[in-house]
């Protein structure tokens, strides 16, 4: 393994410098990386395609493959997460997007309120009005005979839960502010939905394969290059912190890495996560061609007050199974209240 090396990827870790860029920001993730880290990290390392994004979340790396005509193949146990994917790279018939929306925009109160979300009831998240809208619209868009067409509003609709909800995200925990000044979701959905169908029509070129699956298990394709980030270690509990929007697309999540296990026992949600990454990359290894190369952004954590060097081990894992490892520090920050100087987000490069 190589020794650490120490590149300065600033916010592009983040999601932040996405978030005014058309087609990225038709869904907020929080936790993704943003494209200028995929356009640098093909330069720096001058990845090939097809590319594979097997924990393809937002769909960043779709999205920029596609808006560069590179092929790519994203991967993600999360339906909501597909669903995004799916539907920031497609291909749309803008004219019929707009005739659709006319339809949807004439709906009436929902007789059926539909509710599984178990953490909040439905009048704790919506205010009163807003909710009765919530309802009528996403029955109206579940009607839309097309699938193509339906996710594309249904993702506008889940969209909108920041600016109309009382919900917000504090880290891992999802809490109610009544206080929160909200827009009504009427008037919100049809702003949303009509600047995306204004960018829509900007979209164009080969659309990316995006399946629902577990990187655990994955097999059957080959690929040049994989640029991925997996759940970092104790990190966020996405079935949870996404419930929500994953009630409103509907499905359920299969497969999630364990990368957050309530357990008082830390050395076993270390040991659980770490015997799941090695399942991926020996994935990486067999759906990689000769010559191929993985770029891994992962995070150190802190575990029972103790720090995990998440990236040295996946880097020595990578090691055993016959991957050459190397490590790209990009970003350092400290954790004053546990006394703790630096925690690295990192690069891990595999190359077969």
């Amino acid at each position: 393994m190589g020794g650490l090396t120490y590149f300065d990827f600033g916010d592009d870790f983040t999601f932040s410098p996405d978030k005014k860029k058309p087609f990225y920001n038709w869904f907020y993730y929080k936790e993704a990386f943003s494209s200028g880290f995929v356009e640098k990290i093909i330069k720096m390392l001058d990845l090939k395609p097809p590319f594979f994004d097997p924990f393809c979340g937002a769909g960043t790396t779709l999205l920029y493959c596609k808006l560069n005509c590179l092929e790519s193949v994203g991967l993600d146990c999360n339906p909501l997460s597909a669903m995004v994917s799916r539907v920031k790279t497609r291909n749309y018939d803008v004219g019929l997007l707009k005739s659709i929306l006319e339809e949807v925009l004439k709906f009436e109160d929902a007789d059926k309120k539909e509710w599984s979300f178990k953490f909040f009831k439905p009048e704790d998240v919506f205010p009163r009005k807003s909710l009765s809208d919530f309802f009528a619209l996403k029955k109206k868009i579940n009607e839309i005979e097309n699938q193509r067409e339906r996710e594309f509003f249904l993702i506008a609709l889940t969209s909108l839960i920041p600016q109309t909800s009382f919900i917000f995200k504090d880290g891992g925990v999802l809490k109610i502010d009544k206080r929160k000044k909200l827009m009504p979701i009427r008037v919100a959905f049809k702003r949303k939905a009509l600047r995306m169908i204004s960018e829509a029509s900007l979209l164009e070129g080969v659309e990316p394969k995006v399946l629902v699956g577990d990187a655990r298990n994955f097999n059957g394709l080959k690929f040049s290059s994989i640029a991925t980030s997996p759940p970092y270690l104790n990190g966020v509990d996405y079935s949870k912190i996404y419930g929500l929007e994953l009630n409103i697309v509907g499905g359920e999540s299969e497969g999630f890495l364990r990368s957050f296990l309530l357990s008082k026992d830390m050395s076993l949600v270390k040991d659980a996560y770490f015997e799941d990454m090695e399942k991926v990359l020996r994935v990486f290894d067999d759906c990689l061609m000769e010559g191929g190369t993985t770029a891994l952004v992962v995070g150190n954590s802190v575990v029972g007050g103790r720090m995990v060097e998440v990236d040295k081990i996946l880097a020595g894992i990578g090691e055993e199974i016959g991957f050459k490892s190397s490590i790209i520090v990009g970003k350092e920050r400290g954790i004053r209240h546990l006394g703790i100087p630096s925690v690295r987000e990192s690069v891990v490069i595999l190359r077969k």
